[in-house]
């Protein structure tokens, strides 16, 4: 008899508290789209590795009605547009776009900081400082005021990126605690029931 009692009072709290339990489920969501955003936030400074910062400013959390009730959405890439975000999450093959050869920086053309010296064009920002010249293990780019010195870049016609999750990983770690939320907007939207 116990059982039914509570499942009746269960039934009229489920009744009176749908709008107390909407209320409670969309700032938790937002709560939840927060840290979600700040966690991929995160991850998109140390991998990828940030350069510019622009990949880690277009993410975003937002907290949207869907069919099914409300869906938090993750995303990069949006505004300002970036055309890598999909890549550097999933990862890909890169092949170039203005030309036959990509160029992979090596030593030599890195900064301390691990940044390509030249992060444009060479043909815009060192049309003559560059030679190519082929060895066993490839095609390289040698700087012409030093002939004997170190290969700068290798070319290759395409190279295949790993992807860094950072959006994926920041989900999984929000994620932990829907559960937890989830119950507690039940047990107080119920009224301790």
């Amino acid at each position: 008899m116990a059982q039914a009692i509570q499942l009746d009072l269960f039934g009229d709290h489920l009744k009176t508290s749908g709008a107390e339990f909407a209320r409670r489920l969309t700032v938790a969501l937002s709560e939840l789209a927060l840290e979600m955003e700040a966690g991929a936030k995160r991850n998109a400074t140390g991998s990828p590795a940030v350069r510019t910062g622009r990949l880690r400013r277009s993410i975003r959390a937002t907290v949207e009605d869907g069919s099914t009730g409300p869906e938090i959405h993750l995303q990069a890439g949006g505004e300002p547009r970036i055309s890598y975000a999909r890549l550097q999450e999933y990862g890909g093959t890169v092949r170039p776009t203005a030309g036959d050869w990509l160029r992979i920086p090596l030593s030599s053309a890195l900064t301390a900081s691990g940044v390509d010296r030249f992060s444009g064009s060479l043909r815009v920002l060192a049309p003559d400082e560059f030679y190519a010249r082929r060895a066993p293990s490839g095609l390289y780019l040698f700087r012409r005021d030093e002939p004997d010195g170190a290969p700068w870049y290798k070319l290759v016609r395409e190279t295949e990126v790993k992807g860094s999750r950072y959006l994926g990983r920041a989900l999984d770690a929000a994620l932990g605690s829907l559960q937890i939320r989830m119950a507690d907007i039940w047990r107080v939207s119920l009224g301790g029931v």
